[in-house]
């Protein structure tokens, strides 16, 4: 393992900056305890992060964070939070777009095959943003100035009334505008490990991501990998803190999540879309790893969603 820090600053021109119109897409705030969250989101990920501590890997590269720091991923950047030993990590969440597409408005769900690299070579204004840094350790009166953004956003957002999605964009450019500032004063604190097996696990998660529907097997997956079972078995529960079945259950749930918050499908519908052939099994997977069953996931998303999600 090799670690260090960077000082790299965005590259854009102010004309391109100015250009910038947020489309927020979901708020939350979200506790990790003892295990990790692995995810490729199609949009951008802001994360505040008010408590714990742990590390986070982007694309291979491992980040300590602490409270007050602040995180940036591009779209379709792997990521995976692990939170420290008994430790509660409490992030505030942003998913968002650079600038407004009707026809990405809803939460896009499915196969995409898209990974990071695969992004940066497309001809889009979204990666507008991918030159990093991705992590900030910002100073303790930006660090709670960001904090209150957030929750100002949080409440617009959450209000559903006729102006909150102009007032969230406005607020989401603070957000962003804060993250701009703070790149020329990236604090030293904020260590990058890199680890030199993170390709062949990169290869098997991409896997995992873009054949979650199919019926696919471990020996499958750590061939994919180019190691031995035993041995990809291992290095991965070491950088993932969890199973391979369990992370690619993972995937396959939080799919699930989508498809129930867009409400176009029933429960039956959606456990084949996301690989589980039996709805038992699904409804079991899901109260596990979500602590709720798929129908009381269902009401909460009723009940709490703003009415700009179901434009």
């Amino acid at each position: 393992m090799s670690d260090g820090s960077t000082t790299r600053k965005f590259k854009i021109s102010k004309d391109k900056i100015n250009l910038i119109s947020p489309f927020v897409r979901y708020v939350r705030i979200n506790l990790s305890r003892d295990r990790s969250e692995a995810f490729i989101d199609p949009e951008y990920v802001f994360t505040y992060i008010f408590s714990g501590q742990g590390k986070i890997n982007l694309e291979g590269d491992e980040y300590n964070i602490c409270p007050g720091d602040i995180v940036l991923m591009p779209p379709y950047m792997l990521h995976i939070l692990i939170p420290s030993p008994s430790t509660e990590l409490l992030q505030y969440v942003i998913h968002f777009d650079l600038f407004f597409n009707k026809n990405r408005r809803t939460l896009p769900s499915g196969k995409s095959g898209l990974t990071f690299k695969n992004f940066l070579a497309q001809n889009t204004p979204e990666n507008l943003l991918t030159d990093g840094p991705y992590i900030l350790s910002p100073s303790s009166d930006e660090s709670e100035k960001i904090r209150q953004l957030f929750l100002e956003l949080k409440e617009h957002f959450e209000s559903g009334l006729d102006f909150s999605e102009l007032l969230t964009k406005s607020l989401m450019i603070k957000i962003i505008a804060c993250f701009l500032e703070n790149t020329a004063r990236r604090s030293s604190s904020v260590k990058r490990q890199t680890s030199k097996s993170w390709l062949n696990l990169e290869k098997a998660i991409i896997f995992m991501h873009q054949n979650y529907t199919e019926n696919i097997t471990l020996h499958q997956i750590s061939r994919h990998a180019g190691l031995s079972l035993h041995y990809f078995s291992g290095l991965f529960k070491q950088h993932t803190s969890m199973s391979v079945h369990k992370y690619l259950n993972s995937i396959r749930i939080e799919k699930a999540k989508l498809l129930i918050s867009e409400g176009n499908y029933n429960f039956t519908q959606i456990s084949e879309q996301v690989g589980f052939k039996d709805i038992y099994v699904f409804s079991k997977v899901f109260k596990r790893l979500e602590l709720k069953s798929p129908s009381e996931y269902q009401k909460i998303i009723k009940d709490t969603s703003p009415d700009s999600l179901n434009i």
